[in-house]
């Protein structure tokens, strides 16, 4: 058992990917009036969305992204996070299979003061609020590293050694969960053990990378580590 157990949330917790591309493709469609093949979008899920959107308008435009006009960026964000809400209040994102039993077993343990329980993700705080309201997953966790929360994202370990610092556990006493190579990335970096979702979108670039300590099937693998 490890002292921290630390997660993503999309693709790894909750099946929002489908989502997050559909609303990508939304706004990019809606101001530049084209958009990118899905597997394009899902590319750079995980880091900011900011830094994603930048991305996918620099190659729909043909220019290096650092041409791209902030206040289009800006632009692009606000459309995407207006289309995206109505996804994530009408309750059609649901937790992965098994992750409920995960996380009934992990609050156990930390009632037991066993174990401590965080999330780790680049996603606005207010929507991940909603998230875990809406998928019952929001009393099991004791601390919540958003994207506000940190100046640099993931793949940096930023925000993983921000949640170490405010749980006060020590690297090697902690596992990172993610669904994305960026995760594995920032866990190794901060000095955690990492643990691959095999389960989320991108189980193919995980497993094909080898980046993880752990290679997990299901969530309740966890529960044997």
């Amino acid at each position: 058992m490890f002292d921290a157990y630390l997660f993503d949330l999309d693709g790894t917790l909750i099946n929002s990917i489908p989502s997050i591309v559909n609303s990508q493709r939304f706004a990019l469609q809606h101001l530049l009036h084209q958009t990118l093949p899905d597997d394009q979008l899902k590319s750079g899920i995980g880091t900011p969305l900011k830094l994603q959107l930048r991305k996918h308008a620099a190659c729909l435009k043909h220019c290096a992204e650092s041409q791209v006009d902030d206040a289009l960026v800006d632009q692009l964000c606000q459309t995407y996070l207006q289309h995206n809400l109505q996804s994530h209040l009408s309750g059609e994102i649901k937790p992965y299979e098994d992750v409920p039993e995960l996380f009934a077993w992990l609050q156990k343990q930390a009632q037991m003061g066993l174990t401590k329980i965080g999330l780790v993700t680049s996603k606005a705080r207010k929507t991940v609020e909603i998230d875990l309201e809406k998928t019952g997953l929001k009393p099991a966790f004791e601390l919540l590293i958003c994207g506000e929360d940190v100046l640099r994202a993931k793949p940096l370990p930023d925000p993983v050694i921000e949640a170490l610092r405010r749980l006060h556990v020590e690297p090697s006493r902690a596992i990172y969960v993610g669904d994305a190579l960026c995760d594995m990335q920032s866990g190794k970096a901060a000095g955690v053990y990492t643990g691959a979702a095999l389960w989320g979108a991108f189980a193919s670039e995980l497993t094909s990378q080898g980046e993880a300590d752990y290679e997990l099937r299901s969530p309740l693998d966890l529960t044997k580590l």
